[in-house]
């Protein structure tokens, strides 16, 4: 013991504010990480209906009341990502059913808050772990279900997710994650194991939803995920051109896994005896192509053409078999961001999904740790998904789960830890006096 110790004035007592200061840090940030897990559940069960926006509106305010002394300084960063819903509802301006627009817009800015809560209260480690029981509570309660929906090939499994493709999102979840805590020695050994038994489950959901997109992802993710390994070790020199080539791979990944995904399909169709033109995705965004060249600059608003009950919208819902216009979407994230949006709007959307690739590939040829490559592999799996599903809107789980990753990706860990870590280092210091 030194001489400044014995001279300090905590010497000889602990600081009861410390400690009270310590366990409030970390009740809260226990308490956050379940209500973001919570976000998640209720997002990736969209089939859930009218509950999803209350548990995600009410635990998101919940998180930031909790984290409202952590907050300072880290929600500023965050703000711009919050350009696609703020511009989504001035767009109700120009929109032919600006109350409709509105209502939507209101509800996306809800999700991208919700996202940004997610965020804030825990690192990805923490992420990592809510995806993972929230993905795994939702396949065992759809299993348990057993709802199924249509495919190309007859009924599947959906449970409560509301759609094949969100059911297979689900799956995908609980391999990655699964995957990730189970390599992860800085996980809890607990998570590590279950992590480890979730595996087959994850990959046998991949397996029988029939979403041809997310099977080619998940079996080029470990591939993906030895190239980010192998870059990261490869000589200074050549490194530059090694990232060049991976981020050109990438971007070409999006056209030729919609490709073979469009071919697989015809080869089932045909061995099912079935019309292509059923699934109608090429016919789609023919039109909407037609649509955009009328209003390309402002686009109609956002959710307004679908929900504007003209000709031409009621007529390509019922050319697809839709009745409810609240469930469609075009499954391409920046047609339909054009289409309601204007070219500013689509810009946005790229801006985001760019910076969010380019990001996390950044961090994950950098630092290499588990998390990081986790990130890097599932944001490049979300960028090329992007051309066949659409990401941005509300309480849709792809869109959450991007966005959550787009902010780590660019402003790194929610800094939940370091005024839990600061407080715990004071009391630490406090205690070393009395010894």
């Amino acid at each position: 013991m030194t001489m400044r110790a014995l001279h300090h004035p905590d010497f000889g007592h602990s600081d009861p504010e410390a400690e009270v200061r310590l366990e409030e840090g970390t009740a809260a940030k226990g308490l956050s990480s379940i209500l973001a897990a919570a976000i998640l559940f209720a997002h990736l069960g969209s089939g859930l209906g009218p509950v999803v926006p209350v548990i995600s509106l009410c635990a998101s305010l919940a998180i930031f009341v909790l984290m409202r002394n952590r907050a300072d300084g880290r929600l500023l960063p965050f703000g711009w990502m919050l350009a696609l819903p703020a511009f989504a509802l001035a767009s109700a301006m120009w929109s032919r059913m600006p109350l409709v627009t509105l209502y939507y817009a209101a509800q996306l800015a809800i999700t991208v808050l919700g996202a940004l809560a997610i965020w804030l209260a825990c690192d990805t480690r923490g992420f990592i772990r809510q995806l993972f029981v929230a993905s795994l509570a939702i396949c065992l309660v759809s299993l348990g279900t057993g709802q199924t929906g249509p495919s190309m090939t007859g009924p599947v499994l959906v449970g409560i997710t509301g759609s094949k493709n969100a059911m297979a999102a689900a799956g995908q979840c609980v391999l990655f994650c699964g995957l990730a805590l189970a390599l992860d020695a800085k996980q809890p050994l607990f998570w590590r194991i279950l992590g480890g038994l979730a595996l087959p489950l994850g990959g046998w959901i991949v397996a029988i939803t029939q979403a041809a997109t997310i099977k080619i992802l998940t079996l080029a993710a470990p591939l993906l995920g030895i190239a980010i390994v192998l870059l990261h070790y490869c000589p200074a020199k050549i490194r530059p051109f090694f990232a060049a080539a991976l981020l050109l791979t990438v971007v070409a990944g999006g056209s030729i896994a919609g490709k073979v995904a469009e071919r697989a399909e015809d080869v089932t169709l045909r061995t099912f005896n079935k019309d292509k033109g059923l699934t109608g995705r090429t016919y789609l965004w023919t039109v909407a192509r037609q649509k955009i060249a009328e209003r390309p600059l402002q686009g109609y608003g956002y959710k307004a053409f679908w929900m504007s009950e003209s000709a031409d919208s009621i007529g390509l819902l019922r050319s697809q078999r839709i009745s409810d216009p609240r469930t469609f979407s075009l499954h391409q994230t920046y047609l339909e961001a054009w289409l309601d949006l204007g070219i500013l709007g689509v810009t946005i959307a790229a801006a985001m999904l760019a910076a969010g690739l380019i990001g996390a590939l950044y961090r994950a040829v950098r630092f290499c740790e588990v998390p990081d490559v986790f990130l890097g592999v599932s944001v490049t799996s979300l960028v090329v998904r992007s051309f066949g599903e659409t990401f941005f809107q509300p309480f849709y789980a792809y869109g959450t789960i991007v966005v959550v990753m787009i902010a780590y990706a660019l402003f790194g860990n929610g800094e939940a830890d370091r005024p839990v870590a600061a407080a715990t280092a004071r009391w630490h210091r406090a205690r070393s006096f009395k010894t």
